[in-house]
């Protein structure tokens, strides 16, 4: 029985700590995934682009945007995951971020909003931060108490 009880201590001393290194990895992904964003923000320029469709793929739709680069060729983005209520609808114009001299400009094209540009850094930090605020939890859980006697 004592040993039993002194594993399951140890094992709720060590849970925080657990839950805050998965935090800051979090965290950090976050503070990755951001300054990546930013450093292609820098390197793009921005066009329009029409929104030609809405394509359903695993429960999600994604937007198809036509525009033309700035060497005047067509060119097609597909966006990333939207939820339903849908955001796009057939004919509407955005703004689109993408690096000319890419060889990748099709693939590496966002449409520029914040769930679009910014949705994988925000994701990231609010599981950061989900995981950062158990581990608070568990430490403040796991303290000795000195009132129990």
């Amino acid at each position: 029985m004592r040993n039993s009880v002194s594993r399951t201590r140890r094992r709720n001393r060590l849970s925080p700590w657990l839950f805050l290194a998965m935090g800051l990895c979090f965290v950090a992904g976050s503070a990755w995934a951001a300054m990546a964003r930013l450093n292609y923000r820098k390197d793009s320029v921005r066009v329009q682009g029409m929104v030609v469709e809405m394509v359903a793929h695993r429960g999600f739709l994604h937007p198809v945007v036509q525009y033309a680069g700035r060497d005047g060729t067509t060119r097609t983005l597909t966006g990333t995951n939207e939820l339903r209520p849908v955001g796009f609808e057939r004919g509407q114009i955005v703004s689109v971020l993408y690096v000319p001299n890419d060889p990748q400009a099709d693939a590496n094209a966002v449409i520029d909003t914040l769930a679009q540009a910014w949705g994988v850094p925000l994701t990231l930090a609010g599981l950061g931060a989900g995981w950062l605020a158990a581990a608070g939890l568990l430490a403040w859980l796991a303290r000795p108490r000195s009132w129990l006697g």
